[in-house]
This record gives structure tokens, sequence and C-alpha cells, in this order.
């Protein structure tokens, strides 16, 4: 567990479906007030690894009033609901997330669905803390996260962290350079625009200072391959 910026801590986990021996997703852990936000939480499988995260959540969450945690895609639900389950035997919380995330959950109950919006709109969650987008055309099931109180946005796959900023990721062949310019660049266009000072991503190094331009210069770039 690291503190990257004021309110905003994050860890790594082996990837726990994809190359697990070579790639490391990030977690986040956002303080605002009274509020913890985990958004998309990933325990690590390591006995010691697992016992100095929990250790530190809980730490973080200290006198937290409530714990909201938010998926940003449904292959990230991972463990948002051991950690729900776990928050909620000392304060109120609750798991927000895309519709198809209650199939990776034992209890599909647990879930806030999050709607979807228009493209490039967004809906409030987990009580005012962040603004959930809708984004692609058509919409995908991915949700990047504003939490306007720290000027941070927090992608699940849409965006990585690549070429020293933030970029696309092409998880398709078949896609080209053109359709991200054209067809999904301008449906993130709106959060572009917003006061975002720092983007945050699952995949390779957050974007720590200057973040709207930083979209701005993912908007215009080419996606990359990641692997």
């Amino acid at each position: 567990m690291q503190q990257i910026a004021p309110h905003i801590f994050g860890w790594t986990a082996p990837h726990p479906e994809y190359r697990p021996r070579a790639e490391e997703v990030v977690s986040y852990a956002l303080r605002a007030g009274e509020t913890l936000a985990l958004v998309d939480p990933l325990l690590p499988a390591d006995p010691a690894r697992r016992r100095e995260v929990l250790t530190a959540l809980d730490a973080l969450a200290g006198d937290a009033a409530r714990v909201e945690i938010l998926i940003t895609i449904p292959y990230h639900t991972r463990s948002a609901e051991e950690l729900l389950l776990r928050c909620a035997q000392t304060r109120p919380a609750r798991l927000w997330g895309h519709a198809n995330a209650r199939r990776r959950l034992a209890d599909p109950g647990l879930l806030t669905e999050v709607p979807w919006a228009r493209p490039g709109e967004a809906v409030t969650v987990a009580g005012g803390l962040a603004l959930a987008y809708t984004v692609g055309r058509p919409r995908r099931s991915e949700h990047p996260y504003l939490f306007p109180g720290v000027r941070a946005v927090v992608f699940g796959d849409a965006v990585v962290g690549a070429q020293g900023g933030a970029r696309f990721w092409n998880q398709s062949a078949g896609t080209g350079a053109e359709w991200y310019r054209d067809v999904f660049a301008p449906t993130l266009a709106p959060l572009a625009a917003r006061d975002v000072e720092r983007v945050l991503v699952t995949h390779g190094p957050p974007v720590l200072t200057d973040g709207r331009r930083a979209l701005a210069d993912c908007l215009a770039a080419p996606p990359v391959q990641m692997y």
C-alpha cells in the first residue's frame, strides 16, 4: 500500500487471470471526508501480502462512516464482494458496478447497479462521491469514475498508463486508430474537459499531474497494444 497523492492510495497484486507472473494490476483506495472508496480492489493471493493489504485497508478505513466499493468493469469484480462483507461488519458499505458484475458475485443482490447514461454523460453514485461516465459507441460495460473532490478519474481497461501518459488500450486486432479517434474519443471528450489532475489506471503507471492535458493527449493519440 502506497500513498500516491493526497487522499489517494494504491496497491498492486498479480493479475488473477492473465499473465499472473508477468503483470501486477493496481487497485485504489480514496479517502474523502468520512468515506473510504475502493476501486477495483484485488487482494493478493499470497497470504503475507494479503494480510499486509487488509491491515492497511483497516487503517485507512479508521473512523470512516461508510465504505463505497466501485467496480469499473465486470471483469474487475475480483475481491469486491469479500471486502464488502468484511467492511459491512463495522459500518455501512455498498458495492457499485455495471449490471453484468452480478454474474461474478456469489450473492448478486449485493450489487447496486450503475445505470447507463448517454455516451459522454454521467450519473452520480456512491452518495455523491463519484460520477460514473458512460463511454463508447456502442456503450461499453466499463464506467470510468470521476472523483471531483480529489480531482481524479479511475479507468479500468479503456485507458492505460503508457508512453509516459494515458493511452487508449486497443484490445481488438480489427479495430483501427481511426475508430478510436472518430468514434470512441468523442464519448470521452466531456470527461476530458473536467478539472482532472490525476488519471488513475489499473494497468500501467498513473498520471499524477496535469491529468486534463494527459486525457486530451490520449484522445488525440493512437491506441496502444499492451501485450
